[in-house]
């Protein structure tokens, strides 16, 4: 399969996803490395700082597999064989890396979750005997954020 059909069927997996979020880098002759992320499970900060800045960086090179292990070579990259594979990374805080050489698409995740804001602990005033144990914060989209992982 090649990677704009991959890119494809994973944004279909996402289209009711407000805080999916993809990322292109372009290489001088003009191949295209997307990152694709859900933003709430993620650092920003992280994926530009760690993968869309090093992959400015090497525009001049052909990107391919090699090249891409290379230039992450000091971040854990796990292989995605397929749309479902890719699409369970990014629901668990991953972003993942998308491109094309000769033809041969890859893809990858690196972990990108973000643990931001206040923790989410037990509520003092509520006591549960059964299921999680866990409260809601003010802030709306933490509390998304673990719904998502709970119902993962």
């Amino acid at each position: 399969m090649n990677s704009e059909a991959l890119i494809k069927e994973i944004e279909n997996k996402f289209s009711q996803c407000s805080d999916f979020a993809q990322r292109i880098v372009l290489s001088a002759a003009g191949q295209k490395i997307t990152v694709l992320y859900i933003i709430n499970l993620c650092d920003k900060k992280y994926i530009t700082e760690s993968i869309l800045k090093p992959l400015s960086y090497e525009r001049n090179t052909e990107f391919s597999e090699a090249t891409l292990l290379g230039i992450f070579a000091s971040l854990p990259l796990v292989k995605c064989s397929d749309s479902n594979a890719a699409a369970e990374k990014i629901l668990t805080g991953n972003a993942v890396i998308i491109g094309e050489s000769n033809n041969q698409s890859f893809c990858f995740a690196a972990d990108a979750r973000s643990e931001d804001g206040r923790s989410i602990s037990e509520p003092e005033s509520e006591s549960v005997v059964r299921g999680p144990r866990q409260g809601f914060v003010e802030n709306a989209m933490l509390n998304v954020t673990m719904l998502r992982k709970i119902i993962k």
